[in-house]
C-alpha cells in the first residue's frame, strides 16, 4: 500500500484506491478478486428469506465453515493473495525506479547527497545510483530508494505499534494539542503574509480551504479540446470535444497550440479567481446601512504545474 501510495497519490479521491484486488488489476490486468464477492452471503429477511444485502462474515466464520467449497475457496484466497503481492511489489518496484527523487539534503545528510551516495550510516552497505531492475535502468536518484530508506522502516515501526501497542501519556497529549493549536494559528498567519506578496486579497486567504489553495498553486482553467491530442507533459491524452480542467500553465500549452480553448465565462483573467470568505472586518458595501457576514476578494494564481503527471487540479491538495 505504501509502495502504490508513491507511485500515484491521487486514487483515494480517483476511486482506484489502495487494496490489493485493485491495485493489481489497474498495474497487472489481474488479480485477486474482494472477499466480498467471493465469500459475501445474502443477509436473511425477518420472514427468514434471503435479502438482496450482501455482508462478509468474519475470517473466523469463513475458515470453520462447514462447507468443504468454502474452506477449498479460502486455501486458493490466501495462497493467491501470496502470489499477487509478489508480483505487484515488482510491479511498484519498477514503476519506483523510473521516478526521479531528489534527495533532501537534511533529511539524508549534504555529504552523502553531494557524493551521490546513499549510503545507510549505521550500515557498511552502500547502493548503487543505478542498476538493473526488471530490464530496465533506474534513475540515479529514485522513489524505490527513498521508500526503503524512508518508508520501509517507518511501515516496521507502526506494524510493531499494532502488534505490542504503546503507552499514552493522555496529560502530555492534552497539553501538546494546546500547543499544536497555537502553532497552526501562528503558521496560517505566516502562509497569509506570504500570500498577500502575490495579491493584495492574500491576506484573507482561507489556509484550510483545499479549493482556495489549489488555485493559489495552479491556477487551473477548464478548456475544450478542439483536436484529439497528447499531451506530453502529462502523458494524458485528450479526446475531441472533452471538457478538462488543467493546470493553468498546461492548458496554456494547448491553447497555443491550437489543440484547446479557453473556456471563460465572465472574460476575466484566467489567473485571478473571486472567493467568498467571511467579512471578518465587516466592511460596508455601498449602498448598506450594515455589513453582510461574507464578502469577495479576488486571488492570483502562481500558475504552477502539479508534481506528478497523473495529477489534474483537481485532485490535487
Amino acid at each position: 500500500m505504501h509502495m502504490g501510495r508513491l507511485w500515484d497519490s491521487s486514487r483515494a479521491i480517483t476511486g482506484g484506491g489502495y487494496k490489493l484486488s485493485s491495485l493489481c488489476n489497474d498495474l497487472l490486468g489481474w488479480g485477486k478478486t474482494d472477499m466480498k464477492i467471493v465469500f459475501g452471503k445474502n443477509k436473511l429477511k425477518s420472514n427468514g428469506e434471503e435479502g438482496k444485502a450482501v455482508y462478509l462474515p468474519s475470517s473466523w466464520d469463513i475458515q470453520t465453515d462447514g462447507d468443504d467449497q468454502v474452506f477449498r475457496r479460502w486455501v486458493h484466497y490466501s495462497t493467491f493473495d501470496s502470489v499477487c503481492t509478489h508480483h505487484l511489489y515488482h510491479k511498484l518496484r519498477k514503476e519506483l525506479e523510473l521516478t526521479d527523487w531528489k534527495p533532501d539534503s537534511v533529511m539524508m545528510g549534504r555529504a552523502l547527497v553531494l557524493r551521490g551516495s546513499l549510503r545507510d550510516p549505521t550500515s557498511h552497505r552502500t547502493e548503487p545510483s543505478a542498476r538493473l531492475h526488471g530490464g530496465s535502468v533506474t534513475k540515479e536518484h529514485n522513489l524505490f530508494q527513498f521508500y526503503e530508506r524512508c518508508w520501509k522502516p517507518f511501515g516496521e515501526i507502526l506494524t510493531h505499534i499494532e502488534r505490542n501497542g504503546v503507552f499514552i501519556d493522555a496529560n502530555h497529549l492534552v497539553t501538546q494539542a494546546a500547543l499544536a493549536e497555537t502553532d497552526k494559528v501562528v503558521k496560517e498567519n505566516i502562509f497569509r503574509k506570504w500570500a498577500s506578496t502575490i495579491c493584495g486579497d492574500g491576506s484573507y486567504l482561507n489556509p484550510r480551504s483545499a479549493t482556495q489553495k489549489r488555485h493559489l498553486l495552479f491556477s487551473s482553467q477548464t478548456v475544450e479540446v478542439l483536436k484529439t491530442c497528447k499531451h506530453e507533459q502529462t502523458k494524458r491524452k485528450f479526446w475531441a470535444g472533452e471538457i478538462v480542467e488543467l493546470a493553468y500553465a498546461d492548458a496554456l500549452e494547448l491553447i497555443e497550440t491550437k489543440a484547446a480553448r479557453l473556456i471563460a465565462l465572465d472574460g476575466s483573467d484566467p489567473q485571478y479567481k473571486t472567493f467568498n470568505v467571511p467579512n471578518t472586518e465587516k466592511l460596508l458595501e455601498a449602498g448598506r446601512t450594515t455589513p453582510k457576514a461574507t464578502r469577495d476578494i479576488s486571488l492570483r494564481g502562481l500558475a504552477l504545474r502539479p508534481v506528478s503527471p497523473r495529477l489534474h487540479p483537481s485532485l490535487c491538495l
